[in-house]
């Protein structure tokens, strides 16, 4: 099932309210009288709270991803039963835009940026298993799109992982029938000859056209998508 909301008085608690301060524990989060807004003025919401915002999350959660600077960092911190955590990236641009939620402007990753953040770190997007449910249902993906955020990130690892993930959605989601086999070579001559493992410590198989091993359940896992 697809979640298609974000259950946020967000807009109230992080854009409206500049004056509301936050607690964490028993700590106040501002130093020098700062306010909340000041932790958000430069950010994007990503991982799964940008699934959920695409309408394809297939669970929900209780927690918002604020993508921010790591000069912006602020301790995560809980705020009308949500919790807000920080993840730190050096790129607030590539990839996001400005959108309207409810009565206001938020900045959110555009799918493409969404896609690539979610298998860059499965972790804030629920594991690989939530990821793949998400992304199946994701839909705006462009290829070009995909291609110009790889290259913007320009690893590897990031590369063999697309291009894998892409290779298994374009057949299991009517969303990724435009990511064609020129695409998907394009993409494989970005990889590097030494293998890497999807997770390590798994035992594991290696896929000789991505150059990465992957663990033995984690297609069995995909084909129940």
């Amino acid at each position: 099932m697809a979640y298609s909301r974000i259950n946020l008085p967000m807009t109230k608690g992080i854009i409206k309210e500049e004056n509301d301060t936050v607690k964490s524990g028993h700590k106040i989060c501002q130093q020098n009288e700062q306010k909340l807004w000041h932790y958000t003025s430069k950010y994007y919401l990503g991982y799964h709270t940008a699934l959920e915002f695409h309408g394809c999350a297939y669970s929900y959660y209780n927690e918002v991803y604020i993508c921010i600077n790591k000069r912006d960092r602020f301790d995560p911190f809980e705020y009308r039963n949500l919790r807000f955590t920080p993840v730190f990236t050096n790129d607030l641009r590539t990839g996001v835009f400005k959108r309207k939620y409810l009565e206001h402007q938020i900045f959110v990753s555009a799918p493409e940026r969404t896609f690539v953040d979610c298998i860059a770190n499965p972790t804030y997007a629920g594991g690989w298993e939530e990821t793949l449910k998400s992304l199946e249902s994701l839909r705006g993906i462009k290829a070009q799109n995909i291609y110009q955020v790889l290259q913007k990130f320009d690893t590897d690892f990031l590369y063999r992982k697309a291009g894998f993930v892409l290779e298994l959605l374009r057949v299991s989601s009517i969303h990724y029938e435009n990511i064609d086999a020129a695409f998907l070579e394009k993409i494989k001559t970005k990889i590097g000859k030494v293998p890497a493992y999807l997770e390590r410590g798994k035992p594991s198989t290696l896929n000789k056209k991505w150059n990465l091993y992957i663990p033995k359940k984690f297609e069995s896992v995909l084909r129940g998508v």
